[in-house]
């Protein structure tokens, strides 16, 4: 037998079976085998179009966590994959994707048309995502006294090349990696906040809380010279942040007698016995304080001893 195909309304006579043809038409096969007179057969050939194609994105780049719209055209589409190479796919013609990992990513779309024929196709790296910082700091000490509040913050930062760090103090910025910082001698809480950013842009913030403390601060002189010239003519410890209810200060003479007692942090003594009675004289005396006041943040009862000289 022999077999010959004419193609699309021509008169030639080909003799091979064909398998693809670029139009829909009306094929017509003549078979003969010599014998008996030769036999036409009209077939009708159908050609389905591949999908068609147009895939778009609103940003191609930027910093993790990255939501990136998308939307596909396909007008002789029936069905699509969107596969956007993270492990995750959507099966809408448009739609939004959140990246939530840093990366190059490829986007897959497997179309299926109207008349069940596949397309497959990439778009290779069209998406990158930059890594997002994670801000953190540590602080030398989380509460400090009021006598010396001296903060000293160590950047800890990872994630991403940072090359920004802007530190806010509550009263000052800063912006140097790892600064340093000296609070006002008053007791109170401050925020502290650290924002640090990438070479791509990316940042992330980061907030502690830290506190100046009152603490107990005395301070008791070594010698005074009660002549009633206006200078130091009165022996007081000096202090802050005790409780003056709970004040008792005390002076003995050498051999442990009581020469004044007073539970007043704003009396001193003058040099005379109980303060109105005989000059005592010019010698070393004893003196003791008590107080009661924070220490490293805790109320404590203090009790400290020393001597002073008085001078005629």
């Amino acid at each position: 037998h022999s077999y010959g195909w004419n193609n699309f309304g021509t008169d030639a006579i080909t003799t091979h079976t064909p398998n693809t043809y670029p139009v829909a038409d009306t094929l017509t096969v003549v078979v003969n085998d010599f014998c008996v007179e030769e036999q036409s057969i009209k077939v009708i050939a159908f050609y389905h179009l591949d999908p068609e194609v147009q895939f778009s994105t609103d940003v191609t780049e930027g910093c993790q966590p990255l939501e990136v719209n998308y939307n596909l055209v396909s007008a002789n589409s029936k069905s699509a994959i969107v596969d956007f190479g993270d492990g995750n796919s959507e099966t809408s013609f448009s739609g939004n994707h959140i990246y939530n990992t840093d990366g190059t990513f490829d986007v897959n779309l497997q179309l299926l048309s109207v008349n069940d024929c596949p397309l497959d196709t990439t778009f290779p790296n069209l998406v990158t995502v930059f890594p997002k910082p994670k801000a953190a700091f540590k602080v030398d000490e989380q509460s400090k006294s009021i006598l010396y509040p001296n903060f000293i913050f160590t950047d800890l930062s990872t994630n991403g090349n940072i090359v920004d760090w802007n530190w806010d103090f509550e009263l000052a910025t800063a912006v140097e990696q790892n600064p340093k910082f000296l609070y006002p001698e008053e007791a109170k809480e401050y925020q502290v906040k650290l924002e640090v950013t990438t070479d791509f842009g990316c940042t992330d913030s980061t907030s502690q809380i830290i506190s100046v403390f009152e603490d107990l601060s005395i301070y008791v002189p070594n010698s005074f010279s009660p002549n009633e010239d206006g200078i130091n003519d009165v022996f007081l410890p000096i202090g802050q942040s005790f409780d003056e209810d709970k004040y008792r200060f005390i002076v003995f003479d050498r051999w442990g007698n009581i020469v004044f007692d007073s539970p007043s942090a704003t009396k001193g003594w003058n040099g005379q016995l109980n303060n109105t009675g005989k000059k005592m004289a010019q010698g070393v005396y004893l003196w003791k304080l008590e107080v009661v006041g924070p220490v490293n943040n805790l109320d404590s009862k203090v009790i400290k001893n020393g001597h002073v000289t008085l001078i005629r």
